[in-house]
This record gives C-alpha cells, sequence and structure tokens, in this order.
C-alpha cells in the first residue's frame, strides 16, 4: 500500500519546508529536552516518551542533556498542544505527532492542527483491537459484525478519541453497517473504557494493542480482532485480522514528532537523524514489538505528505459518523 503522494512544490497543507542545503552549523541540544506527553503516566504515550529517552541518552544523542517528560493530559491533545504551543523556535520542547489530531481538528473539537507546528518525523505505526469482557456472548468479530448489522444501536461501544472509534468504524462500515445508528459512550481514558467494560455498562472497547495488553494478558477482555493487514505477534498472536474473518478492511495511526513553529531546519534535521536511529534499535523495537506496534522511520517530508494523505482519506469517514463539524 503507498501512503505518499507526490510533491509538486515546496509548500503542502499549510507547511513550507526550507531548502535542503548544507547546514551553516550542525545543531545539537544545548539544554534539558521537554517532551510534552499529551497523556497521563503509564499510557501508550508515556511509555514511548521515557523510553525513546532512555534510547537516546544510551546512544548519546542528547549530548549530555537531560530528557525530561512532562504529562499533559486531556481527550484531544489540546493542552499539550498548548504548551509547546508557547515555545516558539525552540527546540528542546516536542509533543507527540499522532493522528488524533487530524481527526479532532475534522470534528471540530480541536482547532489547531499540524501546520500550526513543525512535523517533524513519524516514528511508529500503531494497530487498535476490538475487545470485548472474556465472558462476552460475541465469539469472534463475524458474531459481532451480524449483531450491529441487525440492530446497529444494541451493542454499546465505549472508546478514548475519535481516531479510535475510527479504527471500528472503518471495518463495520466496510461490512454494511449503518454506523451512523451505533451507540457510542466516550470516555477520558482507556481505562476507563475497559472498566465501563468489566462492569457490563458498554458491550465493546475498540483500543490501541498497548492499552489494551494488561486486560489481554490478565484474561479479563478478549480481542475479537486487530486492525492490521497482518497478524501481530505476542499476546496477540492469535487474534485473527478484520479480513481474515471476511471485512475488507484494515486501520492504522501513527505516532510521530511535533517541534514548535519556528524550530530552524538545522535542528530539524538533528531530530530527523536522532529518530532514525531509534528505530534502528533493538531495545526500542523490542518495546514496540511487545505493544503490537509497527516500527518506521519517515522523515519531514514523508511525514507532510503522509499528513495530508490521512486527513483526505479519514474526512468522509468522520462524515459518516455523523462528526464531522469540518
Amino acid at each position: 500500500m503507498k501512503y505518499f503522494v507526490r510533491v509538486i512544490s515546496s509548500c503542502l497543507m499549510g507547511f513550507c519546508l526550507a531548502p535542503a542545503a548544507a547546514y551553516a552549523q550542525e545543531w545539537k541540544p544545548t539544554a534539558a529536552v521537554e517532551f510534552i506527553v499529551p497523556s497521563g503516566p503509564g499510557g501508550a504515550a508515556d511509555q514511548y516518551a521515557r523510553a525513546m529517552g532512555a534510547a537516546f541518552q544510551k546512544m548519546d544523542l542528547l549530548g549530555g542533556q537531560a530528557w525530561v517528560p512532562q504529562n499533559r493530559s486531556s481527550g484531544t491533545g489540546v493542552i499539550a498542544l498548548q504548551a509547546l504551543q508557547q515555545k516558539p523556535g525552540n527546540p528542546h520542547s516536542m509533543t507527540l505527532l499522532h493522528t488524533g489530531i487530524n481527526v479532532s481538528n475534522l470534528t471540530g473539537e480541536l482547532k489547531l492542527t499540524p501546520a500550526d507546528f513543525t512535523p517533524t518525523t513519524v516514528f511508529l505505526r500503531e494497530t487498535m483491537a476490538l475487545t470485548v469482557k472474556a465472558d462476552s456472548k460475541f465469539g469472534n468479530a463475524r458474531e459481532f459484525v451480524e449483531q450491529v448489522k441487525r440492530d446497529p444501536g444494541s451493542v454499546r461501544i465505549g472508546y478514548l478519541g475519535h481516531h479510535v472509534l475510527l479504527s471500528l468504524a472503518k471495518p463495520l462500515k466496510a461490512a454494511g453497517v449503518d454506523i451512523k445508528k451505533l451507540t457510542l459512550v466516550p470516555y477520558k481514558s482507556t481505562a476507563e473504557a475497559l472498566t465501563a467494560l468489566l462492569g457490563g455498562f458498554v458491550d465493546a472497547v475498540p483500543g490501541s494493542t498497548p492499552n489494551l495488553l494488561g486486560m489481554i494478558t490478565g484474561g479479563r477482555v478478549r480481542a475479537l480482532a486487530v486492525s492490521s493487514d497482518e497478524r501481530l505477534g505476542g499476546a496477540f498472536a492469535s487474534v485473527p485480522t478484520w479480513r481474515e474473518q471476511g471485512v475488507d478492511s484494515s486501520f492504522s495511526s501513527v505516532y510521530g514528532i511535533l517541534l514548535p513553529k519556528g524550530v530552524s531546519q538545522d535542528a530539524v534535521h538533528y531530530w530527523e537523524t536522532a529518530f532514525q536511529k531509534l528505530s534502528a534499535n533493538p531495545d526500542w523495537i523490542a518495546l514496540l514489538e511487545r505493544n503490537g506496534a509497527h516500527p518506521v522511520y519517515w522523515n519531514q517530508r514523508q511525514t507532510i505528505e503522509y499528513l495530508a494523505k490521512e486527513r483526505q482519506d479519514l474526512a468522509p469517514l468522520v462524515k459518516d459518523l455523523g462528526l464531522g463539524a469540518n
């Protein structure tokens, strides 16, 4: 599958790239590096922020400077984005670039877009899974689809974030479900949604694989399907994809890095190189594989191209769900 589109000019979707000329002076960190985590401690984003800092220290990519994760949790990530907005031109501060930013902007919940910052790189693609209680009547995704096709509102779906919801809406739409009639129950965290699932307040919860891992391995919930093109390893090895169960659909979200607006291109180049090295780090790769994520490395231009394509692809699905304000 091709993810990138050809760029004719040097500006796309509001992003402008500096010429790829020789850098007058190689930039490197000269102060502590702040990573603003758009979620609370212990979640997938927090895990990745701390793991990448440890890897950068081990590979001596911080020039002896500290790596300081700062948790700024909110449903759309707006608090983290606003914090980064207050640091224009500062290459020692960054936050997470993720699919949810595009989606939240499409729904009208978030006014900011990646173009208000400096997108720098994408470092992983994340898989989603659909989960139910261990004793749920749904034995597989086919049975789930059959139920929501008959009566879309009969199954209560708890979720965190519209990008997670889209990971379920996309295969359901492909299967012929009227997704506008789904019963949707938003929560402030995946943990809260899973607690509601165990308590019987909702019937199913889609979520990112790292945020579901503990409940899966503990045997309290079961995964009916994963959104990836191929099966995952580890705790999700026995979980079939949607396509294996007769639904021609897949979905993934991405994680990357946003620097503040106005950061110099030599600093962008430094962080591109650092994340390229991270993508080959064995400890980092092992963490992602345990979490059901796929390590990738996309440079700034590839990242910007992908963001434009992602927004274009997701807009119709947001509209079909009745979420779109844009």
